[in-house]
């Protein structure tokens, strides 16, 4: 299904809406779309000027993990990606059911070998992965115990062995009490590498909400040293963007700014991959339980514009979207997009999206084949 700026899955808006319609003007530019709660919303940010076209090729889907969710995931240094899951029973649905997962994902769409190396049943607490990141050969995650309606206290976890054990934060890296809540990383590519000029490679980048709810309509950019993850007094927060975009950071948590607001709020994780192929920070992001944001940006603060905004495929729940680097296309055109949600995506699917510069017409250049990726 091809769709264009302006989607094809918008309904007329003769229609009677169960909530007002909301209209977005940008630039003398009325958008429109609408959620899956038949109600007419206004995507946040004006049209992409370079990306005109998306096609998510549902053909392609294809999805591992039953009765696991969530499913954040980095490129590490060995060249595999790995995931972290909750409340399930991983990739290949073997023993019991844990708390917490991690898996090594091996390979290249749709041919992926998963294979479950972490699993916690004994902590007796309902870990929920927030979002992972892989440096320096080491993988740390951040995770809450799980709250249906809020995300609680944030804690550290680190592996050294390529995720088969992991050490735990005593204490919250991030405590709710202090008001700043992590809801996914800035990627790059292996093992955190490929950072582009203009960004400060010797941090690690944040993405933060307003705690405790998990639906809020802004997200703050912060970073900290990269052997510094887990010490919240390291973090410094941006706080002033001038006119030549240009950014100075804080260490004051209430200096920050927002550098990207929705005012339909998000679903759990906001997660940012970086597109080499056409030089955009590529923003993703679940709204109204089946709706999908993608913007891209020249930068991680923004300014951000809408690549897709509406309902993605069907009315049912679902969350955790991101464009994993290792699968894009060397012109950034094409790219593999993973996701989770719940019930009827209680698991890890993958669907193949290409984009263009024009409203009829998408790019259709595979993806980089394994032979041209590191080796797993």
């Amino acid at each position: 299904m091809s769709i264009p700026f302006i989607s094809k899955m918008m309904l007329g808006v003769s229609c009677v809406f169960k909530k007002q319609i909301q209209i977005h003007l940008t630039k003398f530019i009325i958008v429109i779309f609408v959620t899956g709660a038949n109600t007419v919303v206004a995507a946040p940010y004006q049209q992409s000027d370079l990306i005109k076209g998306i096609n998510f090729e549902f053909s392609t889907q294809f999805s591992h993990g039953p009765d696991s969710d969530q499913w954040p995931m980095t490129w590490a240094t060995d060249g595999n990606m790995y995931s972290a899951w909750g409340d399930g029973r991983g990739w290949n649905v073997l023993g019991s059911k844990d708390y917490l997962g991690i898996t090594k994902i091996s390979g290249f769409p749709p041919n992926l070998t998963g294979t479950d190396l972490y699993g916690d049943n004994q902590s007796g607490m309902n870990r929920k992965p927030v979002d992972i990141i892989a440096y320096n050969n080491n993988l740390y995650l951040f995770w809450n115990p799980s709250n249906e309606t809020k995300w609680v206290d944030i804690y550290g976890a680190t592996s050294t062995d390529n995720g088969n054990t992991w050490s735990f934060t005593a204490s919250p890296v991030f405590p709710v009490a202090n008001g700043a809540i992590p809801c996914g990383f800035l990627k790059f590519g292996q093992g955190y590498t490929g950072i582009p000029q203009g960004i400060d490679a010797n941090y690690v980048y944040l993405y933060l909400v307003d705690g405790p709810k998990i639906d809020g309509d802004n997200l703050y950019l912060a970073r900290a040293p990269k052997n510094n993850i887990f010490q919240n007094s390291a973090y410094e927060y941006v706080s002033k963007i001038d006119i030549d975009n240009k950014v100075t950071w804080s260490k004051n948590w209430g200096d920050k700014i927002p550098v990207f607001n929705d005012p339909n709020g998000r679903e759990y994780q906001a997660i940012v991959n970086y597109n080499p192929g056409i030089k955009k920070y590529i923003l993703t992001k679940a709204h109204n339980i089946s709706n999908l944001g993608i913007f891209e940006s020249d930068t991680p603060w923004g300014p951000w514009k809408t690549i897709y905004y509406g309902q993605f495929k069907d009315n049912f729940w679902k969350f955790t979207y991101e464009f994993p680097q290792k699968w894009m296309s060397k012109n950034g055109m094409s790219m593999w997009m993973s996701f989770s949600g719940w019930p009827e995506y209680d698991n890890i699917s993958f669907v193949r999206v290409t984009m263009s510069t024009s409203a009829n017409k998408a790019d259709t250049t595979p993806p980089d084949s394994p032979k041209d990726l590191v080796a797993d």
